[in-house]
Order: C-alpha cells, then sequence, then structure tokens
C-alpha cells in the first residue's frame, strides 16, 4: 500500500511539473511574439525610435535562440519560431519597408526559418516512411528512404555545413539512425553499391557533427569506416569519377581529423 501511494505521489509530482514547465514555456513563447508582432509595429513609425526598435529586436532575438533550443518536436511551436525569424529577418533589413539596416543579421535570421521549415517538411516526410516502413518490413526501398528522411532532419537540425538549427545531440540521434538503417541494407545486399555509398555518408556526417563538437576522437573514427568503405568501392569501380572524389574527400578529413 505504502508503495503504491509513494508512486501515485511521484506521478503526480512529475505531472506537476511538466505543468509548470509548458506554463513558463508559453510564457516565455509568448513573450517573443509580443515583442516581434505587437511592441515594435506600435513604434516602428514614430520619430527616433529606430535605438528602442534595435533594444527590443535584441532581446526578442535572445528568446527566440532560448526557445529554439527547447522547442522539441511541437510542430505548432516549430512554426510559430519560423514565422518569427521571418519577422525578425524582415525588421533587420528589408527593401521596401523600415530597417534597421542589419543584412547579414537578416540572411542568418532567414537561414533560421528556412532550416525550421525544412526540418518540419523532413519529420512529416519521415513520419509516413516509418509507418510505411512499419506496415512493409521487408520493402527495402521505403526502408532506404525512411534513412534518407533522418539524414535531411540531421542536416537541417545541426550540419555544420548546412544552414541549421544549432541542434547537435538532436542531429547526431537523426544521422545514427540513418546509419543504422543503411547498415541494416547493406549487411542484407552487401553487393549493391548505392547502399554502402549511403552508408558512407552516414559516417561521413557524424564525423561532420563530432568535429564541430570538439570529439576529435569519435570524429576519426567515423571518418575512418567511411574511407574504409569508398576505398573498397572505388578499388571495384576505378572509372568512376563520383566514387574517386568521394574517395579523395575522405581522405581530406581523416587527414584533418588527425592534425586536431
Amino acid at each position: 500500500m505504502g508503495d503504491m501511494v509513494g508512486t501515485t505521489e511521484q506521478a503526480r509530482g512529475v505531472e506537476a511539473e511538466r505543468v509548470r514547465a509548458e506554463r513558463r514555456f508559453n510564457e516565455v513563447r509568448q513573450l517573443a511574439t509580443t515583442f516581434l508582432f505587437e511592441f515594435h509595429d506600435a513604434i516602428e513609425k514614430l520619430p527616433g525610435s529606430t535605438p528602442a526598435r534595435a533594444l527590443l529586436l535584441q532581446r526578442a532575438l535572445a528568446s527566440l535562440n532560448s526557445l529554439a533550443q527547447e522547442a522539441g518536436d511541437d510542430p505548432s511551436l516549430q512554426r510559430e519560431l519560423a514565422m518569427a525569424y521571418v519577422k525578425v529577418g524582415t525588421v533587420q533589413w528589408h527593401r521596401y519597408y523600415a530597417h534597421l539596416g542589419d543584412t547579414a543579421g537578416a540572411l542568418q535570421s532567414h537561414r533560421k526559418a528556412l532550416a525550421i521549415y525544412e526540418a518540419l517538411s523532413a519529420k512529416e516526410s519521415l513520419a509516413i516512411r516509418q509507418e510505411l516502413a512499419a506496415a512493409e518490413p521487408t520493402n527495402t526501398q521505403i526502408r532506404y528512404d525512411m534513412a534518407v528522411s533522418y539524414q535531411r532532419i540531421g542536416d537541417t537540425l545541426g550540419n555544420p555545413r548546412f544552414p541549421n538549427l544549432g541542434d547537435t545531440a538532436g542531429a547526431l540521434e537523426s544521422y545514427r539512425q540513418m546509419r543504422a538503417t543503411f547498415e541494416a541494407l547493406s549487411a542484407a545486399d552487401p553487393q549493391n553499391v548505392q547502399k554502402r555509398h549511403s552508408l558512407s555518408i552516414g559516417h561521413e556526417k557524424i564525423g561532420d557533427v563530432m568535429t564541430a563538437a570538439g570529439d576529435t576522437a569519435g570524429a576519426l573514427g567515423n571518418y575512418r569506416e567511411a574511407l574504409a568503405i569508398r576505398q573498397a568501392l572505388s578499388a571495384a569501380d576505378q572509372t568512376n569519377a563520383q566514387l574517386r572524389r568521394d574517395l579523395a574527400v575522405s581522405h581530406r578529413k581523416d587527414g584533418s581529423a588527425i592534425v586536431c
């Protein structure tokens, strides 16, 4: 009986904490959007308002960046964030409206919005492909497409070679799901060049994110996995220019990781 009471109280505590976190999150979200869509528009046309608008934008952008780190997989919140970044970009610079003259900042804000929209699209695609894969577990093309969705999500979450949301942990998780799927597909069909090449890309992308995160040892291990696959593929088809190019890229990244 005592154990049951303790478990119930613990569950209530967890639920109360969840409700408090959700309330705080909604308050911060409302604060950020209020700054952007109400206060700024109210003072935009006032003479001498540029310093106040710049300060307002700085505070709103800090809130948005904080929200972006906590947003998780909530699609509605992600869409709000994307719209807010577009609004920020418009305030920073716009051809036809009053702006702050910050073209570099505007470009960065619009890239963040684009990355969010791309991640949303990729996540919707992934959900569909996961359902299809569950319904047809032996369909290798569906599983391959699912791995590609994981790849695109990783790209938009935190790949340093693309406009991204700065979510390194999320990118690594997506790439690991991608790599695991390609590993299974390659093991089932070891002579398939496309699947083995895709597996090498999975290793390479994980290495890129690990490099950006400062995990040189982890990056080197993945780069060498990619290198081994590409060496074998290139040796088997020495006239394939794409395979030779990718092999050169692997040698370069492996060498850079060793130097670091």
